[in-house]
């Protein structure tokens, strides 16, 4: 049982997989971020637009 968890405490495998899990999480948030700036720019664009029609 001791040479068991003595394994287990050994073992990295589940920290790196929680580690790329958080990187992936944080390049998500940035590209939602981003998106969502970008998207307000052109929406102000197009409303620009569309008042010069009216």
């Amino acid at each position: 049982m001791k040479a068991l968890f003595l394994d287990f405490a050994a073992d990295g495998r589940g920290a790196t997989a929680i580690e790329y899990g958080l990187v992936a999480g944080l390049i998500s948030m940035t590209i939602i971020i981003w998106a969502q700036q970008i998207g307000q720019s052109v929406l102000g664009f197009f409303e620009s637009v569309q008042a010069g029609f009216n």
